[in-house]
């Protein structure tokens, strides 16, 4: 399963930016937008210089 489908298997549709809208911001904006991917995670965020805004963030248990 990739990083789209773990997000959209936790958020609603409508709270769901498009994979489209998501892969622009990082190829765009990728100095500042980041995807953080682990095996239990996935964390879209916006880095600056006096914040950080998470986007989404999902976790999955650890067995």
């Amino acid at each position: 399963m990739n990083w789209y489908e773990k997000l959209s298997e936790y958020f609603p549709a409508e709270e769901m930016k498009s994979k489209e809208h998501m892969d622009k911001l990082l190829i765009e904006m990728g100095d500042i937008y980041h995807k953080d991917e682990g095996p239990h995670h996935v964390m879209m965020y916006a880095e600056f210089d006096k914040f950080v805004f998470i986007d989404y963030s999902t976790f999955a248990p650890t067995k």
